[in-house]
């Protein structure tokens, strides 16, 4: 007889720190609720969004590493930075629509930097 070689298991998508790091943002966004400037409701709406994002983030976790799997996580990172800073802006007092677009053109410049 001889042995059959078990392959290893597949490299998850996030790292154990990551993981932590994004359950710590969830914590302090439920915090951040209780604050007066997010009882407005389009301000409760982008907080909602958000921890939704990052609880689907440490959902999909343990997921294989596989290419599509980390096209994927990056975009959903990606999006999950633009919306961060939406809601920074707005419970600093910026309305969403000139939040997002302010963010928007900061992302478009950072891409088009990131190109030269």
């Amino acid at each position: 007889m001889f042995a059959v070689p078990i392959n290893p298991p597949p490299k998850p998508l996030m790292s154990i720190q990551f993981v932590k790091d994004v359950k710590g943002k969830i914590r302090c966004l439920k915090s951040l609720m209780t604050n007066k400037r997010a009882q407005v409701p389009e301000h409760m709406a982008l907080l909602t969004d958000l921890i939704c994002f990052f609880q689907t983030m440490v959902d999909c976790a343990h997921f294989p590493a596989t290419t599509e799997n980390l096209k994927r996580f990056k975009y959903g990172e990606q999006v999950c930075k633009m919306l961060e800073m939406v809601v920074i802006r707005v419970i600093q007092g910026e309305s969403p629509e000139e939040a997002w677009k302010v963010v928007k053109e900061t992302a478009s410049n950072e891409t088009q930097s990131s190109h030269c």
